[in-house]
């Protein structure tokens, strides 16, 4: 009744719904987002024990049970974790802290091996984003904590992102629109958003890495247990028609990126 006119009460109250189904959330998400982030970097650096099974050429982590519960790292989240922290990142704190942040990591990869891994393993999915790539891209499921990798490949690099929530609006509806919001802060503020917090590192201005992917004699030389923590591991090694890279002593067979990707 205080409205100057019809017309004007109906946009009020459309830029109040806006503001209560958007804004708000977003505000919320921006607090609260980074909470956990040093707990995690600290489990990295101090407790998590590097270790890698024979012949897979993948850096694993050894972790107790009560790690794995608080950050819901069981099997295939443990195994993209010690890949990218010790062999892509080579145990880089402030790097990883950016990726856990949300940015946008790129690499030269011109052979295609390290996207061939990501997107071979069981639960990549194919998906589309707003992101540039040559090749399709793909989704991760991290588990609740570290929630989605993005993968895909540009310009014979391989680029991934830790995204604050996956894309999937058939199965996961209301993380979906978590996603939304996740992107409308990214057109507001310029910065990525990730899972645990926000960085300047798009894929306009990416965190460019040096060099390919350490191999597992200097990012974690020790064996694994047996059995091997992770059931993930033994069955890529089986299921790939080879590893991701060459282990050490084995010969280097580089690939056209066309025949890696289907």
């Amino acid at each position: 009744r205080h409205c100057p006119s019809k017309a004007a009460c109906v946009l009020l109250r459309v830029f109040a719904f806006f503001v209560v189904a958007t804004l708000v959330p977003i505000l919320l998400r921006h607090v609260c987002r980074g909470a956990g982030l040093l707990d995690l970097l600290e489990m990295l650096e101090q407790h998590a024990q590097p270790c890698h099974t024979e012949g897979s050429g993948i850096c694993d982590l050894i972790l107790s049970d009560q790690q794995i519960e608080r950050f819901d790292l069981r099997d295939g989240p443990r195994q993209v974790l010690g890949w990218i922290s010790l062999q892509v990142l080579h145990n880089n704190t402030a790097q990883l802290q950016e990726l856990f942040r949300g940015a946008h990591l790129m690499f030269q990869d011109p052979d295609g091996v390290a996207y061939k891994f990501l997107t071979t393993l069981p639960r990549a999915k194919q998906r589309s984003s707003s992101h540039r790539s040559d090749q399709r891209q793909y989704g991760i499921r991290e588990g609740r904590f570290l929630s989605t990798v993005l993968i895909g490949y540009l310009e014979r690099s391989c680029w991934f992102q830790f995204e604050g929530a996956p894309w999937a609006p058939g199965k996961y509806p209301w993380l979906s629109y978590v996603h939304i919001l996740d992107y409308y802060e990214y057109r507001l503020t310029g910065r990525n958003v990730g899972p645990l917090g926000t960085s300047p590192h798009t894929d306009h201005h990416p965190l460019r890495i040096a060099g390919p992917p350490a191999l597992v004699s200097a990012a974690c030389p020790e064996l694994c247990p047996a059995p091997p923590p992770f059931s993930s591991l033994a069955s890529l090694s089986s299921s790939s028609p080879s590893p991701p890279w060459p282990s050490e002593g084995a010969a280097e067979e580089p690939a056209a990126l066309e025949a890696l990707v289907v």
